[in-house]
């Protein structure tokens, strides 16, 4: 990779013509990239069997695609831990807006203890503002995260805390990333965002794929709203002058919403 890039970057990729796309992607944006060679389904690393697995072999709620993305994402964390610096997640069906060459630049604007930058994604709950990255880019910081996991920078400190947050996995990747009082990952987004996601059916998810509901996949994991632990989280997190606003203004919206 790049010496002058100060982030490692990798695509996750199985299918030739989306690394063919990703690389037109990563060339028109400056941006230096490996190609990582996705976990397929279950062929998932030993030292993750137990975290997807128990003793009965019993398996977690989730799709074998769920689970072999999930296994790619880990192992790039436990990679970006390894070389200390930040590493960028692509996965390989992603439109790259320009700006995300700017990187480099926004890099150290990130506030101090950062975790996580999700770069896909737009948020539909309340979020505020933390930084101007740029004339038209702003980093914020989210009371529930968008889903996806489609473009994400990790520092070594936010990858690492990833990596020990959860002793079995029952959630698919992105779902487990926006319980962030579960993880203690300082996670942020860049808005407007710097990727679109999802312009092709996803290679990995389609594997093994259960068509069924989510909520109904993921109710023998319990779903794990957080109760008790999320709100204490959600007040050490915004406080409770700004947390009543957003909740206030959140359910004003949507009774606007009904009226109309």
């Amino acid at each position: 990779m790049s010496s002058e890039q100060p982030f490692d970057c990798w695509v996750i990729n199985m299918d030739a013509q989306r690394w063919v796309h990703m690389q037109s992607e990563l060339s028109r944006t400056g941006i230096v990239a490996e190609r990582f060679d996705a976990v397929r389904g279950l062929d998932i690393p030993d030292r993750f069997q137990e975290a997807f697995f128990d003793g009965s072999n019993r398996r977690a709620p989730l799709s074998d695609g769920e689970i072999g993305c999930y296994s790619s994402h880990l192992v790039l964390l436990e990679r970006i831990v390894a070389r200390g610096r930040p590493g960028l997640v692509l996965e390989d069906d992603l439109r790259l807006d320009r700006d995300i060459a700017q990187l480099p630049v926004f890099l150290p604007l990130l506030p101090e203890g950062w975790g996580a930058v999700r770069m896909t994604g737009i948020a539909k709950s309340p979020r505020r503002s933390v930084a101007i990255l740029s004339s038209d880019r702003v980093l914020c910081e989210y009371m529930r995260l968008p889903h996806a996991t489609g473009a994400i920078l990790w520092s070594p400190r936010g990858a690492a805390a990833f990596l020990r947050a959860h002793e079995h996995r029952t959630l698919p990747i992105d779902e487990d990333l926006r319980r962030s009082w579960e993880h203690d990952v300082d996670v942020y987004g860049i808005e407007p965002p710097l990727a679109v996601q999802n312009l092709f059916e996803s290679s990995l998810t389609e594997l093994g794929r259960d068509d069924r509901a989510a909520r109904h996949r993921f109710r023998a994991s319990g779903s794990r709203q957080g109760g008790v632990r999320k709100i204490g989280w959600m007040l050490r997190k915004f406080g409770a002058v700004w947390l009543t606003r957003a909740l206030l203004a959140r359910l004003m919206r949507r009774g606007n919403t009904l009226l109309d």
